[in-house]
């Protein structure tokens, strides 16, 4: 990985799992964190948004925005799978604060409408 563009926490995650790209997504994208945005990430790596997305790219092959949001539809599904969250909070609570936004990339990356999935 390029130098500076991880940090000592997430080299000790990658210790730990052994794998790079795993540690990162652990560390900076904890269902805690999920409404951070990209700028929030990039700059806890003391780097431009746009270099931090050159560089994660790089590094790990996809950009830093995708695995975000696809964190935050691995977090929604979770959710969901429970039975017992509305789609709304799921959404909300994995970082989506629009609803239709939110439904609209869980369509394009599950393959069906997120009140669909718990079903």
């Amino acid at each position: 990985l390029p130098e500076g563009a991880i940090s000592a926490a997430t080299t000790a995650l990658t210790n730990v799992t052994g794998s790079a790209r795993t540690a990162w997504l652990e560390f900076s994208l904890a269902p805690s964190r999920l409404r951070a945005g990209t700028n929030v990430l990039a700059a806890e790596v003391h780097l431009s948004p746009s270099r931090f997305a050159h560089v994660y790219r790089a590094a790990f092959g996809s950009g830093p925005k995708d695995d975000l949001i696809d964190a935050r539809i691995a977090h929604a599904c979770w959710l969901l799978s429970s039975g017992t969250v509305p789609v709304k909070q799921a959404a909300a609570e994995s970082g989506f604060p629009d609803i239709h936004y939110f439904s609209r990339c869980f369509r394009s990356r599950v393959g069906c409408a997120p009140r669909d999935y718990v079903k």
